[in-house]
């Protein structure tokens, strides 16, 4: 009897700590869940990315188009500290001018009008310059105008290409007062803004920009609507011939209709 008793006292205490646990437990669960519900809606969706990533050839063209900007500016400061620095052919020039017109000028407004073209021109360089930064910058983003940004900046290529063949055969003035060394730092500016040039063509022109800058899409619309026109010029030009012919049967038709009555006449006349 003694070693009954504590047999019999284990499975009452073993029941109820089960029922505890299962009081517990779903407490425990629904405060989980309310925890993970909390993380699920505090926690950041991930953003998705609205602008699609560039292909291989847009990201040289734009690389090479920035490379061509900075260099092309740093040669209209030195071009223009050059022209400041030793104006004497600029004056020359001005001079034979004037002096074919007839005029008579003073010194001081002729070195006045000189100095005021060299800063007009280097402020209009510089225009342009800003001008090609904005157009590429709306090609990097693919806005609305990047077509039209990607044939300005074609445009600007042809020319530092065509600069470039013609820089070959141009030389220094030997008479200037600055150093040559000058002149050969202005002309391979001058070369690698050319150089550039030509692979931003090369890069400008494959499909890949153009279907990103949206004008190969563009294009494939065009040839949509003129294939469309073509089928509905074909389609009308159908529809006029089966009328004619139409018509044409309906002549035959009444034609020997008329014959077939007029023999008929003609049988019974004799008759």
């Amino acid at each position: 009897m003694v070693n009954l008793q504590p047999q019999s006292r284990e499975p009452e205490l073993s029941t109820k700590n089960a029922t505890k646990a299962n009081s517990v437990s779903p407490r425990a669960d629904g405060a989980k869940g309310k925890n993970l519900q909390e993380q699920s809606v505090t926690s950041p969706s991930p953003k998705k990315s609205q602008r699609p990533q560039q292909p291989e050839s847009v990201r040289f063209y734009t690389r090479l188009w920035a490379f061509v900007l900075v260099v092309e500016f740093v040669h209209q400061v030195l071009n223009i500290a050059l022209a400041l620095w030793d104006p004497s052919e600029l004056q020359a020039q001005a001079a034979s001018s004037i002096e074919e017109s007839g005029q008579a000028i003073s010194e001081s407004l002729l070195n006045f009008g000189v100095y005021g073209s060299i800063v007009l021109m280097g402020l209009i360089s510089v225009l342009l310059l800003g001008l090609l930064a904005t157009m590429l910058y709306l090609l990097n983003k693919q806005h609305k105008r990047a077509g039209l940004a990607r044939r300005m900046l074609f445009f600007f290529g042809l020319y530092f290409t065509f600069r470039l063949v013609v820089i070959f055969g141009s030389s220094g003035n030997p008479l200037s007062e600055i150093p040559e060394v000058f002149y050969i730092i202005d002309g391979n500016l001058q070369v690698l803004v050319g150089v550039a040039a030509v692979l931003t063509l090369i890069f400008g022109g494959r499909n890949e920009t153009l279907d990103y800058t949206g004008e190969l899409e563009r294009m494939r619309q065009m040839e949509q609507e003129l294939r469309a026109e073509q089928e509905r010029r074909a389609q009308k030009k159908k529809e006029k011939q089966a009328k004619k012919q139409a018509e044409r049967e309906a002549r035959n038709s009444g034609k020997s209709e008329d014959a077939q009555k007029a023999q008929k006449i003609s049988q019974d006349a004799e008759r």
